[in-house]
């Protein structure tokens, strides 16, 4: 473990730091491991800063923890190959508080030569707060 994850509570073994986009440097840590059944397993420390003025985790930041989540996913597919996001939706089912792991789960439900079809939920404390699915395109591929 370096400096920049040493702090964070209860990394469990196996995960590994992502490296992520400035953007996502502001909103992470990020965590990730592949497992061998074909999920990919996520987290992320909920902090103060993560939180919109109700005391929830704010929906953006759910919104970024998915895009991470099923498109690492993705990538993962295609032995690291660039991607793009196509499309994502999802549905927020509950709210997550902070001081707490948000956990995602990921799985490729399709894959072709230019499209990657990903699935997912988010968790928190065993809770249901999200699902999502999305389309990652393979940059270069027709």
């Amino acid at each position: 473990m370096n400096a920049e994850n040493a702090s964070e509570p209860g990394v469990p073994d196996g995960y590994e730091l992502l490296a992520v986009s400035p953007f996502n440097r502001l909103t992470g840590p990020f965590y990730g491991r592949q497992c061998e059944d074909g999920r990919n397993l996520f987290r992320v420390f909920i902090r103060n800063h993560h939180l919109n003025r109700g005391g929830g985790v704010h929906g953006g930041m759910l919104l970024n923890f998915c895009d991470i989540a099923l498109g690492r996913a993705a990538r993962w597919a295609i032995d690291g190959n660039a991607l793009s996001t196509v499309s994502l939706q999802c549905d927020f089912v509950s709210m997550a508080r902070g001081d707490c792991w948000l956990e995602a789960t990921s799985r490729v439900t399709r894959k072709t030569r230019a499209l990657i079809f990903v699935a997912g939920e988010l968790h928190a404390d065993d809770q249901l707060v999200m699902t999502a699915s999305g389309v990652w395109k393979v940059l270069g591929a027709r």
